[in-house]
């Protein structure tokens, strides 16, 4: 019943329409989601690129030691980020920027720079999100619209050797969002 075919990937690329993709436990780096349809399942210090792409899954316990954020979306419709950990990262542990309909659920992203942000797009949600322990923001709209936050955690948002606090969400140039159940600090 089943007729998407199951890849085990270790050269940094996904190409083929439509496929579930496991990325090799050995795999480390840049990830490339080259492809529609493509549902990708990762442990360990992957990266994540899902640019101009459609109908994308991603799940995952990703980690970061650079600047690379674990999951950069640019340019791309009906992305979903699913029960995923996103840590370690120097800038954001999930970047979301001109898209349309991304869905992040059941996912955490901690211990990055900042937690998530949503820059330019609209139609993102965030659901059962926890942001938290980043050294600044936990989650940023900036010039987004019709966004929806929904049982978000954003606390513990801080650098304790920077002399400055981090927000919990910060809304800059952005409308018609919703924030229901949002604890921010």
């Amino acid at each position: 019943w089943w007729s998407n075919p199951v890849l085990l990937e270790s050269d940094g690329v996904a190409t083929v329409p439509d496929a579930v993709v496991l990325v090799s436990s050995g795999f480390t780096g840049a990830f490339d989601i080259n492809a529609d349809g493509v549902s990708a399942i990762a442990v360990g210090e992957v990266h994540f690129h899902v640019i101009g792409r459609r109908r994308v899954w991603i799940e995952g316990l990703l980690t970061s030691t650079t600047t690379s954020e674990p999951v950069d979306v640019e340019g791309s419709s009906l992305v979903v980020v699913n029960a995923s950990a996103l840590q370690g990262s120097g800038d954001q542990g999930l970047d979301i920027t001109a898209s349309n309909a991304v869905w992040v659920r059941d996912s955490v992203s901690w211990d990055n720079r900042q937690g998530v942000e949503i820059k330019d797009s609209t139609y993102v949600g965030l659901q059962r999100v926890t942001a938290a322990r980043n050294d600044r923001d936990g989650i940023s709209l900036v010039g987004s619209s019709r966004c929806a936050l929904s049982e978000v955690n954003a606390t513990q948002n801080f650098d304790p050797g920077a002399a400055s606090t981090g927000y919990g969400v910060v809304l800059q140039d952005s409308e018609q969002n919703v924030l229901e159940r949002v604890i921010a600090a």
